[in-house]
């Protein structure tokens, strides 16, 4: 008997520890060119599969002709799944049922970036801009954005015919970081006065006529570590022509509420998928459940 309770602890402790839930998302489609279409463990019809859908575990995707997608998992992989292929997502990558897939240069692992793979993050569909109330009325950053700790940048718009500005920056527990008077409109925070994952909140003041204007917001430092990883990924997505990398910040930015010039461009409009679909001659489109692995 005690021999076989050691052997059942034995057993138990190197038995491998899947951390993420079977219904924690594991990868990210951030580029679709042509057609395919997506079948989840729990859903009873083939969906079409959309630019920054989310994939779980046991997700059945195949493409059409002349079509591929590519998809980035939590720890960074990056894989193309080519034309007319069907394979199946897991913890250890793509698993091939038919066709042919291609591994790129992985990115750094998104672990660290938690918003991205929330269950309830909106894909940007094609052609969708979001406008941040910030950007509508010129103060940036503001109204609850995440901004990098070491790159922050301070905009307000013209305050009536104020020449000299007050510009106040202050901690959440009120404690002033940056007090500065300046006659631009903009200004860079210098690198490393600011925490990481930390709020603050800033505003500026100008005389005009013996009256006091006031303008500011509040916005929220990304911890150190997601800010490492986008910035890591960022260096390597605006050096380049790869779609999927820029696009992949693209919907990095969006889940972070970033307030970056690279979210407000127009590669991040791009959908990177037909706009117009239709099942192609031949392409199964309803996976039998006995097709899942």
């Amino acid at each position: 008997m005690g021999q076989l309770l050691w052997i059942l602890i034995f057993a138990a402790g190197t038995a491998p520890i899947d951390r993420d839930p079977p219904s924690a998302a594991i990868a990210i489609v951030s580029r679709v060119d042509g057609t395919a279409h997506r079948l989840g463990p729990e859903e009873g019809a083939a969906q079409r599969l959309e630019l920054f859908d989310r994939l779980v575990p046991g997700t059945i995707v195949e493409t059409g002709f002349e079509s591929e997608i590519e998809l980035v998992f939590r720890r960074g992989d990056r894989l193309v799944l080519e034309a007319r292929g069907r394979a199946h997502v897991s913890s250890l990558g793509l698993q091939t049922i038919w066709g042919s897939t291609r591994i790129l240069e992985s990115v750094p692992p998104l672990l660290a970036i938690e918003p991205l793979w929330l269950s309830d993050s909106t894909p940007q569909r094609a052609g969708a801009v979001r406008i941040r109330r910030g950007d509508a009325d010129g103060i940036s950053p503001a109204h609850g954005e995440h901004v990098l700790p070491d790159a922050v940048e301070l905009r307000f718009p013209p305050l009536g015919k104020g020449e000299r500005y007050l510009l106040t920056l202050e901690s959440e527990a009120g404690e002033v970081v940056l007090e500065i008077e300046t006659r631009e409109r903009s200004f860079d925070v210098p690198a490393g006065l600011l925490a990481g994952g930390e709020h603050y909140s800033w505003h500026v003041v100008t005389e005009v006529d013996a009256r006091r204007i006031h303008r500011g917001g509040l916005f929220s430092t990304l911890d150190r570590a997601a800010a490492a990883t986008r910035q890591e990924l960022a260096a390597r997505a605006e050096s380049g022509e790869d779609v999927g990398l820029r696009l992949l910040l693209c919907e990095i930015d969006r889940s972070l509420n970033l307030a970056s010039d690279f979210a407000k461009s127009s590669d991040c409009t791009k959908s990177g998928a037909d706009a117009d679909w239709a099942p192609e001659p031949g392409i199964t489109l309803a996976l039998s459940p006995e097709t899942r692995w």
